[in-house]
């Protein structure tokens, strides 16, 4: 089905959750506020998200977990109490056209397992960092501007392993990129500076 130009806020678990295989397109929606997290995207549940506004909750704006995968395209996520994107536990996707800043947390955590393709993205003026990868996480992370973090633009740590290609990464308070505890991956014809 189609959830569309909505307002969700203030419940006690997720905004909006997808599971089992459900697959609805959620289109210019807005969630906000709640004492868990926004949209939750888990065993298997795929659908579109587009042109939400999604700020304010306890847990991230939105997880996606356990086979999850979802395509998040144009939603503005920010100003919350946990990461804008978390992808974990196999979960996968596409975050295309994303504006994402003022977290508390990561812009997008990706690990244990997680392998999303993020693509033409904004990430900037988070709390933390831009993109953190960890625990086995992969991916692609492509055509991203990612700048003003306060940690690293992109940390690759415990495993971690995407291919990061032709993103710019600029003017924040910490590393453009940085690797460490067995971080991996690859990082091609970006442009890194300022930071």
């Amino acid at each position: 089905g189609t959830i569309e130009d909505c307002e969700v806020w203030g419940n006690e678990l997720a905004g909006i959750a997808i599971a089992t295989g459900g697959a609805p397109t959620v289109r210019k929606c807005r969630i906000h506020d709640g004492k868990d997290g926004g949209i939750f995207v888990y065993e298997n549940g795929a659908g579109a998200i587009e042109d939400c506004e999604i700020w304010g909750n306890e847990r991230s704006g939105v997880q996606i977990t356990t086979g999850g995968a979802p395509t998040v395209r144009k939603c503005q996520i920010h100003d919350g109490k946990n990461a804008g994107i978390d992808v974990l536990k196999n979960g996968a996707g596409t975050i295309e056209g994303c504006e994402i800043w003022g977290n508390e947390k990561d812009g997008i955590q990706i690990w244990t397992g997680g392998a999303p393709t993020v693509r033409k993205c904004q990430i900037h003026d988070g709390k933390d960092g831009g993109i953190y990868v960890s625990e086995n996480g992969a991916g692609t992370i492509e055509d991203c501007e990612i700048w003003g973090n306060e940690n690293s633009g992109i940390q690759i740590t415990t495993g971690g392993a995407p291919t990061v290609r032709k993103c710019r990464i600029h003017d924040g308070k910490d590393a453009g990129i940085s690797g460490d505890e067995n971080g991996a991956g690859t990082i091609e014809d970006c442009e890194i500076w300022g930071n």
